[in-house]
């Protein structure tokens, strides 16, 4: 086989990572692997009432030959998604996707980026089964997991 035939053989096989997958969430700590090298771990969904918005927090890890860009979150449970920044004073700034270089790790359960399911469908109760999507520019992923309930505020102690 020439060297042309093996480098596009290894381009479909390589590219046919990107179709629709489906990890499942709970009890793992880190998914099966999706897009040949991309990995989701930690995901955690908080409750939400009907009409509000539901903080969806993960990690990706990008192991993979090439970049990756997260375009959108999505869910039959909400109107929207969105992907957003936090600015030093507390603001969001919603962002149009956010890329995730090779050998690189995004955290949207750290203190400056996040995700978030907009205007609930229905109120989302600890316990109950959620399936949202992540779009990438390559493809989607499903994601099944768990609602967590909301963390509460840790009581301030008074001096």
């Amino acid at each position: 086989m020439n060297k042309a035939r093996s480098r596009t053989l290894v381009a479909l096989v390589g590219g046919a990572g990107f179709l629709a997958q489906t990890a499942l969430a709970d009890g793992l700590p880190t998914f099966p692997e999706a897009f040949y090298g991309v990995t989701i771990e930690n995901v955690n969904v908080t409750q939400g009432k009907r009409g509000e918005n539901a903080a969806v927090t993960f990690i990706i890890n990008n192991f993979s030959y090439q970049d990756v860009f997260l375009q959108d979150i999505s869910s039959d449970a909400s109107s929207s998604g969105e992907l957003f920044y936090k600015g030093a004073f507390g603001q969001s700034t919603v962002e149009s996707g956010l890329p995730i270089m090779q050998e690189e790790t995004l955290d949207l359960s750290s203190s400056h980026i996040g995700a978030r399911l907009i205007d609930l469908n229905s109120g989302l109760l600890p316990g109950d089964h959620l399936t949202f999507k992540l779009h990438f520019r390559q493809g989607q992923i499903a994601i099944s997991t768990h609602v967590s309930p909301q963390q509460l505020a840790a009581p301030s102690r008074a001096p």
